[in-house]
Parts: C-alpha cells; structure tokens; sequence
C-alpha cells in the first residue's frame, strides 16, 4: 500500500512543515521569513527587533518562493506555473484566482499567503521521493509496488507505459512522472471512499426537505456554501435584536400605563402593540431556531461525505495538471507526443461527472511556440499551458432530485 499523506488541501499541506530528502538542497536561508511565521517569531530568531513592514515581508516571502522554486525544477519536479510570472501572481493573487484555485483550501475568500505555491509543490514532492525510497528498500516490496502502479494507471484509463526502475538513477524523468502521477490516483481514491454514503446523503436531503424550514428559493448549493454559517449568524443576531427591541418596547409601554397624563386608551393601545410586537418577534426567532438547528442536523450527518466530494473535486485539479504535463516532458525528451488529454474519472451521476470544467482563460499562458497550442497550465520558463478555470453546476432543489 502507498503510505497515508496529508489531504493536499489542506490544513496539513502548508509552508514550512516539510522534512528535507535532499539536504543539499535546502534553501539558502530557513531564517528567512514564512508566510506562516509571525513577525514577532521572527524577530525573536533573527535579532531583529523592529517589526517588517509589509514591503520587507512581502520580498522576503518572495525570495523564499524563488528559493523554492530552484530546488523544486532541481530535483525533478515541474513548477505550477511559469517562474517569470511570480511577481504578477503574488501582488495581485485575486486576478490569478483559477491558478491558485488548488492551493486555496476549501475557503475562497482571499488569503495574504495564496500565491505561496511553490513551497507548497516541494513538500509534495518531497513526500512523494520518500515513498519511492520507501518501496524500493526491498526487492520485493519494490515488485509489488510496480505491479500496483500498472494496475492503478489502468483504472484511470491511463494508455502510457510506465517503465520503473529500482535504481532511481537510471529511472527516465518521464517515469518519474507516471509514477507520482500514481502517487497523487491514491491519494484521490482515498476521497472516493465514502461516496458509498450517497444514498444516506440523499436521504439526509430529503428529511431536511420534509421539515419544510427551507425557503422557497433555497437549494442545495446554498446550504452548503462555505458562507452560509457566517450568514446564519448574522441572522440570529438581527433576530435577537429584534426581541430585545420588543421587550424595550413593552417596559415603555407599561410604564405609560402608569403616566396620568397618558390617556388609558391610548396606553392600553400602545401595550397592545408592543405584545404583539414581541410576539411576532419572539416566533420569528424560535422559527429560525428550528430552521437553523434542522440544517445543522443536515450538515452535521453529511460532513464526512461533503469534504471528501470536496477534496475529491480539487484533486482532480492536480491530477489535470500532472497529466498535462506528460506531453511536454516527451517534447523536451524528444520523444512520440501522447495525444490523450482526457482524465477519467470514477466520479458517476451522484458525484463528479458533472464536474467539468470548462478550458481555462489565457491570462497566464505562457507564449505559444511554432504556432501549437496546449490547454495546459504553466510548467516552467519554456512551458505552455492554460490555467484551470469554471465552477461545477448546482446540484439540486428542494423536491430532492439529487
């Protein structure tokens, strides 16, 4: 079996947490500021003792992706996107949102550290070189994992020959893809586990649905959109406000009962409507009360289901691009160009068939060479590629056809 690593996505897969393979390769200062790393820790570490304006953090973080960068294409791997285009990504990561939509997490809100990418691709790579140590410190571990690496690849309808060799050196950088491309397929089938669940994630939709607390317009998309908690709260707390402005509104009323020079019918009229005032308030709150914890129970039995579509949907970003990269490391080698650029899935009907996104706007290519064009995304200086762009459709309404 491959070893378990961390989701790609994820809490785990941030800047600074990796164990170095290579120690030669270590960038040339790990003092240097991370964007994970507080001014203050920093300044502790360094000696210095006035804080970094955002500039100096700003370069600094910088020069650590560069860094980064160099060891990443030294020791095998490809970059996300083209290096020249680094300073454009990370002043403005918002306009590059679809190359960074892997590397984002689950909350799309924009993040200082989104553009942070390379540093990021080197500790999956370097995970990725510790298992193939792992599975070649025995011959017939070795033995085992190619045949599992042949059998994966024809899973995902992969038609390339892999060709692995025990001795890494004399492994072709080809099959060093192929084989992280097998990598990252079982990381993605680790996803694809609970989409057994399916049918009780139906029928969670269908109970929420036959409580009837959901809003004519509402689907569900919306209830589970990362936003919606936070709306939900700001609702409550109108709502609580709401009864607390009823309830100043009776004291004042009752206190106008006792005024003599308040005329008693028209006191009494005033009471009358603060009550109904409250009343209305307070049933508008319990309703919403009831509403909001029927969509918790909803979300609290379909969560493992959820994340894992989820983090299923966003790898196959990252297997996208790892197989768009095939046919440009057989250009650069020299050799017969692969004409396959689909990626099959196992995502079916209730999953992630669905999930196909259109090709990427151009905005980051890099410049096309002998008038060929690639619907990839950047690979390096010399790379051609296209980032991943588009968003997968709603997939269903309150009469609970999912």
């Amino acid at each position: 079996m491959l070893p378990s690593i961390p989701s790609p996505i994820y809490p785990d897969d941030t800047p600074g947490s990796y164990m170095h393979p290579y120690p030669h390769t270590r960038p040339e200062s790990e003092t240097r500021l991370s964007p994970t790393m507080s001014d203050r820790a920093f300044s502790f570490r360094s000696g210095l003792r006035r804080p970094l304006s955002p500039e100096e953090r700003y370069l600094r973080t910088l020069d650590r992706e560069k860094s980064f960068h160099a060891i990443l294409t030294r020791t095998g791997g490809r970059p996300w996107y083209p290096i020249e285009r680094i300073e454009a990504v990370s002043m403005r990561p918002t306009m590059h949102a679809e190359i960074l939509e892997f590397w984002q997490g689950e909350v799309k809100e924009p993040k200082p550290g989104d553009w942070v990418v390379y540093e990021r691709q080197w500790e999956r790579w370097c995970r990725f070189h510790r298992h193939q140590l792992s599975v070649r410190s025995q011959p017939e571990s070795f033995s085992e994992h190619s045949s599992r690496c042949q059998k994966r690849l024809a899973k995902h309808s992969f038609a390339e020959s892999l060709h692995l060799e025990e001795d890494l050196s004399v492994q072709t950088e080809l099959s060093h893809w192929i084989e992280y491309l097998c990598f990252e397929y079982f990381e993605y089938e680790k996803f694809l586990q609970p989409k057994l669940s399916h049918q009780r994630y139906k029928e969670a939709w269908r109970n929420l649905v036959s409580t009837k607390v959901l809003r004519p317009d509402e689907t569900q998309d919306d209830i589970e959109a990362s936003g919606y908690a936070a709306a939900c709260e700001k609702e409550r707390t109108t709502l609580r406000q709401a009864v607390e402005i009823a309830r100043s509104n009776i004291l004042i009323a009752d206190r106008d009962m006792l005024d003599p020079r308040m005329k008693r019918q028209t006191a009494r009229r005033k009471l009358f409507d603060a009550q109904a005032e409250l009343d209305s308030a307070m049933k508008e709150y319990d309703d919403f009360q009831v509403r909001k914890n029927a969509i918790e129970l909803y979300k609290k039995a379909t969560t493992t289901y959820r994340d894992a579509r989820s983090g299923a949907k966003r790898h196959e970003i990252l297997l996208r691009w790892i197989r768009d990269q095939i046919p440009l490391i057989e250009e650069k080698l020299e050799l017969p160009v692969s004409t396959e650029d689909g990626l099959k899935l196992p995502g079916g009907d209730n999953w992630s068939a669905a999930y196909a996104p259109p090709l990427p706007p151009t905005q980051l290519s890099a410049p096309q060479k002998n008038g060929k064009k690639r619907t990839r995304l950047p690979d390096g200086p010399r790379g051609s590629s296209e980032e991943k762009g588009g968003s997968p459709p709603k997939r269903s309404k309150q009469d609970g056809k999912i």
